[in-house]
C-alpha cells in the first residue's frame, strides 16, 4: 500500500510540474505577441482644433492636432494642407502639431484642412488613415468696454453685421482693463473688488461663461499678457499696503492657465 501511495504522489507530482510549464509557456508566447503587435500599433489623431464641423472659428484661431504618441518634430509647413490655401508656421507642444496662419483666415469661409501622410511616431509608426476636416469661419467681431445701464464699465462684443452689443461681464466693481486669447476664444481680464484691487477672470466668447483664474486678496492683479499656445499668461502684482491701502511697486508673474500656479 505504501508503494502505490507513493507512485501516485508522484505521478500527480509529475503532472503539476507539467501543468507549470505549459502555463509558463503560454505566457511567453502571449508576451512575445504583444511586443510583436505592439510594433505594429499605427498612430492616431485623437483630435483637432478647430473640430470637425465647427461653424464659428475666429479669423485669427491657430490649428491644432493632437496625437496619441509622441511624434518625430518636423518644422515643415506642408504637414497640413488647406483648401482654400494658407500659409503658416508649424511648431509642436510635445505630441500636438500646431499650425499658425500668416495672416488672418477669410471670414465666412470654409476650409478643408488635411493632414500630410508622411508623419510618423518617434517609434517610426505611420498615420493610421488619412485625416482631414473641415471648419468655417465667422464675421469679425468688435470687443470693447463700456458702461452697462448702472454706469460700472463692463465687457461688450458686437458683431458689426449682427448687432446689437451683447454684454459678457456683469461685475459689480467693473473691468479694469483685458486682453484676447491668441484664439480669439476667451478673454482675460481684470476685475476690480470694493478694496480697490482686482482678480484675474476669463470669459469665453462664445459661451458666456466666465472663471475666475486667480484670486489677489490684498493685492492688485492686472495686465495679463497670453502666451502664444494660451496655456500660460503673464500678468502683473502690486501688494496695497495695509495701513493706506496704496498699491506697491508692480512685479510680474507667470500664471498656468490648467493647473492655476
Amino acid at each position: 500500500m505504501q508503494t502505490t501511495h507513493s507512485v501516485s504522489k508522484e505521478t500527480n507530482s509529475r503532472r503539476f510540474d507539467w501543468l507549470v510549464i505549459a502555463i509558463l509557456l503560454l505566457l511567453a508566447a502571449g508576451t512575445a505577441l504583444l511586443v510583436w503587435r505592439g510594433d505594429q500599433v499605427e498612430v492616431h489623431v485623437i483630435a483637432t482644433n478647430p473640430v470637425n464641423g465647427d461653424g464659428r472659428v475666429s479669423t485669427t484661431a491657430t490649428i491644432q492636432v493632437s496625437f496619441d504618441q509622441p511624434m518625430t518634430v518636423s518644422g515643415d509647413d506642408t504637414l497640413l494642407t488647406f483648401d482654400p490655401p494658407v500659409s503658416g508656421t508649424v511648431r509642436w507642444d510635445g505630441s500636438i502639431l500646431i499650425f499658425s496662419p500668416h495672416r488672418p483666415l477669410l471670414p465666412e469661409t470654409t476650409y478643408t484642412v488635411e493632414l500630410a501622410q508622411n508623419l510618423q511616431s518617434l517609434q517610426g509608426r505611420a498615420l493610421a488613415d488619412t485625416t482631414s476636416w473641415q471648419f468655417t469661419t465667422r464675421s469679425p467681431e468688435l470687443l470693447f468696454v463700456a458702461p452697462d445701464d448702472s454706469g460700472v464699465d463692463q465687457l461688450f462684443v458686437i458683431d458689426p453685421k449682427a448687432g446689437p452689443p451683447v454684454q459678457l461681464t456683469q461685475e459689480a466693481f467693473g473691468v479694469f482693463d483685458y486682453q484676447l486669447s491668441p484664439d480669439s476664444t476667451a478673454v482675460a481680464y481684470a476685475a476690480l473688488r470694493e478694496d480697490n484691487g482686482s482678480d484675474l477672470w476669463v470669459v469665453y466668447v462664445d459661451r458666456r461663461e466666465r472663471n475666475q483664474l486667480l484670486a489677489c486678496p490684498g493685492a492688485i492683479c492686472s495686465g495679463a499678457a497670453w502666451a502664444e499656445a494660451g496655456q500660460r499668461m503673464v500678468f502683473e502684482k502690486r501688494t496695497l499696503a495695509s495701513t493706506t491701502g496704496a498699491p506697491g511697486p508692480p512685479r510680474l508673474w507667470w500664471l498656468d492657465i490648467d493647473t492655476g500656479e
